[in-house]
């Protein structure tokens, strides 16, 4: 949670120490309090990680990173997400129950084993986990992430029927699924001014869950077309691009980016005029339709 906080202030404020912190808390973690496994543990003390980590510790860190690597810090946070999230599938999830708990399938043998109750002073686990999930399978492209985050859903409509007051986090979870996440890909040279200024602005215009990816394209000549432009992205995004399907719109101050204001769909390439040129300002938007 308090990397999350720091790096979403970092990123709305424009204050580059509350990210730097932000990532220098969360490599402490994924470099001090992994096992030789790549499991999380939850303590530390007199230089020793311990305990197995409990669902709501890796939920917590599945959203760092994700939020880490939506304010821009780096890439490898989302390779580490997608490592939290594929834990938590594997090993908390009950495919009899539907249902995520707070222990592991292979931790200590329980009489009972434990769910989440409700949020209190800590978000409800399944809850922030189910969201983690949500986002990692809309970047990623993984639908056995997404089935399974739907399932625990299921398992809980009742209570979210009845009691949506006791499970925000779970419900926002639900709503994020029922309206479906944004994605704003930046395609451009990421040290540029117009790419980290487009970037920038579709961190503060989107909503905290929704992801803002920004890619290096590697073009040659000036004549490429749009579609080969996004066909050579990074190949951990190449599948958003081919999904997006974008179609390039010229007319002056199209697609929102004029007078500093951005408007996004749900799936949108944005690309800054940076590449087989002098960089300027100019920014083109690339329209998508709905994914």
């Amino acid at each position: 949670m308090l990397i999350s906080g720091f790096a979403r202030a970092g990123s709305l404020l424009d204050d580059d120490e509350m990210l730097d912190d932000a990532v220098a808390t969360a490599d402490f973690v994924l470099e001090k309090l992994i096992d030789d496994d790549g499991r999380l543990l939850r303590t530390y003390d007199f230089g020793r990680a311990r305990v197995p980590a409990f669902l709501d510790d890796l939920a917590g860190m599945l959203e760092a990173c994700l939020d880490l690597q939506r304010a821009g810090a780096g890439e490898r946070f989302f390779a580490a997400a997608l490592r939290f999230a594929d834990d938590i599938a594997t090993r908390f999830f009950d495919e009899e129950a539907s249902d995520l708990f707070l222990t592991p399938s292979d931790g200590e043998p329980l009489v009972v084993r434990p769910r989440s109750d409700h949020d209190g002073a800590t978000p409800h686990s399944a809850g922030l986990a189910t969201m983690g999930l949500l986002r990692a399978a809309s970047i990623a492209g993984r639908s056995d992430l997404r089935s399974l985050a739907d399932r625990v859903l299921q398992t809980h409509a009742s209570r979210l029927e009845h009691s949506p007051e006791a499970l925000p986090t779970l419900a926002r979870a639900a709503l994020a699924a029922e309206r479906g996440l944004s994605l704003a890909l930046i395609v451009g040279n990421p040290e540029d001014a117009a790419t980290r200024a487009l970037a920038a602005r579709a961190r503060t215009a989107l909503r905290p869950e929704d992801a803002v990816l920004v890619v290096q394209p590697e073009i040659s000549g000036k004549s490429q077309r749009t579609q080969r432009q996004t066909q050579r992205i990074q190949p951990r995004t190449r599948f958003i691009a081919h999904r997006c399907r974008p179609q390039l719109d010229q007319r002056s101050g199209a697609g929102g980016w004029s007078a500093g204001r951005l408007r996004l769909s749900r799936c949108r390439v944005l690309v800054a005029r940076t590449f087989a040129r002098r960089v300027d300002d100019t920014l083109l938007n690339l329209h998508a339709p709905v994914c």
